[in-house]
């Protein structure tokens, strides 16, 4: 009788610890989410028309956090807890698809399709990979799968929406290098009817240029600004606007 109580005391304890180390796992303070670590990310960029917009974040205790921008059912910050199966999937699926090997961006000469950014975070390490659906099938996969994310579960919301950035399509942020003579550089420009608009700020290689959609189509006037000769980078100007929560 001894032998059996003291086995069943054992194994009550083993259940014990076996129950807390799971529960400490899922139930690490989340009310602060710059204090978590993050695992994988996934942001999806606007288009013309109404594509969903909304960047989510999966950390390293399977808490996810949804921001949704603009087109999405969700508005606002929404987050929800994977399980750890879930989360194990997920993380070989990453694996699986060799996914650090893939270039930091796959180019398309498509334009008004939305960017998607796949992100992956490891020993202080980032790992990004951006494209539209010309992407190889791995990394579309990926996607899907982070869709699924996104789309399932109870989702509780945490902040409802204050802002959004609307791109401005018909203006391109450039930054320029030292030596680019930038009056030149405009005239260069000048098929597309190109002007300088505004410097971002005084002594900034910051530029607002404007440029005729109708003789050019914003995604490749982006790239065509970007790959010219004497940019350091550019990107679309985008407007902030407060919204009602």
């Amino acid at each position: 009788m001894k032998y059996l109580l003291f086995g069943t005391l054992t194994l009550l304890i083993l259940v014990g610890w076996s129950c807390r180390g799971a529960k400490d796992s899922s139930t690490k303070d989340t009310s602060d989410l710059s204090k978590l670590t993050k695992a994988m990310e996934m942001y999806k960029s606007p288009c013309f028309g109404t594509c969903p917009v909304f960047r989510m974040t999966i950390y390293d205790n399977g808490f996810v956090a949804f921001n949704g921008i603009r087109n999405t059912d969700k508005q606002g910050l929404y987050v929800r807890q994977l399980s750890k199966k879930q989360y194990e999937k997920l993380s070989k699926a990453f694996e699986a698809a060799d996914f650090w090997s893939h270039p930091d961006v796959y180019p398309s000469d498509v334009s008004d399709v939305p960017s998607i950014t796949i992100s992956q975070f490891r020993e202080g390490k980032a790992k990004e990979v951006k494209g539209d659906f010309s992407r190889p099938e791995a990394i579309l996969e990926l996607e899907k799968m982070l869709d699924a994310v996104a789309s399932e579960g109870e989702w509780t919301q945490r902040e409802g929406p204050v802002k959004e950035e609307r791109m401005v399509s018909k203006e391109i942020i450039v930054q320029f290098k030292g030596d680019t003579d930038i009056p030149t550089w405009v005239e260069g420009m000048a098929k597309y009817e190109t002007q300088l608009l505004k410097q971002v700020a005084p002594n900034s290689p910051y530029w607002v240029i404007t440029f005729n959609t109708q003789k050019i189509s914003p995604e490749r006037m982006l790239e065509l600004v970007k790959g010219s000769e004497g940019v350091a980078g550019a990107q679309f100007n985008r407007k902030v606007e407060l919204r009602d929560r």
